[in-house]
């Protein structure tokens, strides 16, 4: 036992801060939860008609409260309607390819769309759609999609809506897309699906996210980096104690022989009673030397054991940060564009006209470049 034993209770500010971590990791993993999920039950609906998507979605989401949790499942249902009208855009290679003989593609697509949904089956993973396509869907389709983000909360509506589309592009599989943010939110907010209030609130928390990621996960490398000098340290120091137990057991058996070859018979020599004497002490010697040797090789092997599960617990939390932080961070990088398109030009969102083409924000008159032009056209 120690003699000093680290008191594990935590001060009263620390264990508020640990109590809203714990409460924000979790926040997130049920958000994350429910996003993946209604990615797949849109995946299962596909062919339903996207008019109908929000009635068939309603029940599939109530019964599933493992997934969908309990409560309000608009933002579910919101985010499965969501999916389905980006995956209506999709295509497999098949019909692409066939899509160019017209006949026959046109034939599969209405079989698909008269076809009964069976919500068992196992549904086949189309490609991800095209920019073009996926624009094109919520276009045709944004009467549904304002209809089904219009709750009781219209303002929380949206930010459902942003968060599925903000999972759906930055889903691993629909990587293609993310150059195409820029395009996505000009669209929604083109077709007034999002207003400038939540697109405004949902920057600033990118931005202030952003920040106190890159400071957490600064700080979480540099555990990991002194973890892993602790392992580099614990595992050189074992393969010293390893070979100094083994020399250690070779001495002892050496020592072990030379008292068995000093044994001496009847009326032995002084020479060889001196051996005998020696040989016994270089042995007991010997074996306190192993029994030392051995204990320090327990210690020094608990040590490094202590330091490998260290090291990987740091690696798991810096995976788990930069797991976590993905989607906002991939939005913080593609999503510039939109929201702050170049801010060495212009000022950023949301004081200054953007430039960047398929971004910006929407909602102010474009400016004449040129004085003459602006002037002869006056």
């Amino acid at each position: 036992m120690p003699k000093f034993i680290q008191d594990p209770k935590l001060s009263p500010e620390a264990e508020a801060a640990l109590l809203v971590q714990l409460r924000t990791e979790r926040e997130q993993k049920a958000k994350a939860l429910v996003q993946a999920e209604a990615q797949v039950v849109a995946r299962k609906l596909g062919d339903v008609a996207i008019e109908k998507v929000p009635e068939e979605a309603a029940p599939l989401v109530a019964k599933d409260k493992k997934n969908f949790g309990i409560g309000d499942t608009s933002g579910a249902v919101i985010a499965i309607t969501l999916n389905a009208v980006l995956l209506s855009a999709s295509v497999s290679e098949e019909d692409a390819a066939g899509g160019k003989g017209g006949k026959k593609a046109g034939g599969k697509a209405a079989a698909k769309k008269n076809a009964k949904p069976k919500i068992g089956a196992k549904v086949e993973r189309l490609p991800p759609p095209t920019c073009k396509a996926a624009v094109d869907a919520i276009i045709q389709h944004k009467v549904t999609l304002a209809r089904v983000s219009k709750v009781k909360d219209v303002k929380a509506g949206q930010q459902s809506l942003l968060l599925a589309l903000e999972s759906f592009l930055c889903s691993e599989y629909n990587e293609p897309l993310l150059p195409a943010i820029p395009k996505f939110l000009a669209t929604f907010s083109d077709e007034d699906l999002l207003d400038k209030e939540v697109l405004a609130e949902y920057w600033t928390k990118i931005l202030s996210t952003h920040d106190s990621y890159l400071v957490d996960l600064e700080a979480a490398k540099k555990q990991h980096e002194g973890a892993e000098l602790e392992f580099a340290a614990a595992s050189e120091e074992l393969k010293k104690s390893q070979k100094e137990d083994a020399d250690a057991a070779q001495q002892l058996k050496w020592a072990a022989a030379e008292v068995q070859n000093a044994r001496t018979g009847n009326q032995p020599s002084t020479e060889e009673v001196a051996r005998e004497k020696a040989a016994g002490v270089a042995d007991a010697r010997a074996r306190a030397d192993r029994l030392q040797k051995t204990k320090n090789l327990e210690l020094i092997h608990k040590r490094q054991v202590s330091a490998l599960n260290a090291n990987e617990a740091e690696m798991k939390n810096v995976a788990e940060k930069i797991s976590q932080a993905r989607a906002g961070e991939l939005m913080h990088k593609y999503g510039q564009a939109f929201f702050d398109p170049p801010a060495t030009s212009n000022g950023g969102y949301p004081d200054k006209e953007p430039k960047a083409e398929g971004g910006g924000y929407p909602d102010k008159e474009p400016k004449a470049e040129d004085p003459a032009e602006a002037k002869s056209a006056a």
